[in-house]
């Protein structure tokens, strides 16, 4: 985990041992750019132009039922044949067109699904400032470490509300 995201996660995790429990779904932290994002809640509905990002948000949130949109390629690549269609079918389902060419926001299309949030690589501007120019809250990915990868699974325990599944998948990570 970078050292930002690691002393953010500390701070987080330290504040929540005094919070009430009613409290608890209120979360911050920072995303891969180094902004800040704040939910009241979990979001319920999330978009997703980053192609890894249903798997790894669907493994900590234990259900697929808040991924209301992916990149086409996910679905093509991941939830028409093989081992993740067999063990998640449900994914097979969900609105496959959030990206055009690339990961290329279809914004249109992203925003005809009203999402609370939406996961987006943060290498190239021009795929960010088109969501956040309609209004979006954007949770930005960086590519590819593995130490990035790991940040995913930390990053979806923020969103999903489940900080105690992410920490237990990483526990079991070759890197930690």
């Amino acid at each position: 985990m970078s050292s930002r995201l690691k002393t953010f996660t500390a701070l987080v995790l330290s504040l929540s041992a005094f919070l009430p429990a009613a409290a608890s779904t209120e979360t911050a932290f920072l995303d891969h750019r180094g902004k800040k994002v704040m939910f009241a809640k979990p979001p319920e509905r999330v978009v997703t132009t980053v192609r890894s990002a249903p798997i790894i948000y669907r493994a900590v949130d234990e259900k697929a039922d808040r991924i209301v949109g992916m990149n086409k390629d996910s679905l093509v690549r991941y939830f028409t044949s093989g081992i993740y269609a067999e063990m998640l079918p449900e994914m097979a389902k969900i609105n496959a067109s959030a990206a055009q060419d690339g990961f290329v926001p279809n914004v249109e299309a992203i925003l005809a699904e009203k999402p609370d949030v939406v996961i987006q690589w943060t290498h190239d501007e021009k795929l960010i400032e088109p969501l956040e120019r309609v209004g979006l809250t954007l949770v930005g990915w960086q590519c590819c470490s593995e130490q990035d990868r790991l940040d995913y699974v930390t990053l979806s325990g923020y969103m999903t509300g489940r900080n105690d599944r992410a920490q237990a998948i990483l526990k079991h990570s070759p890197k930690r």
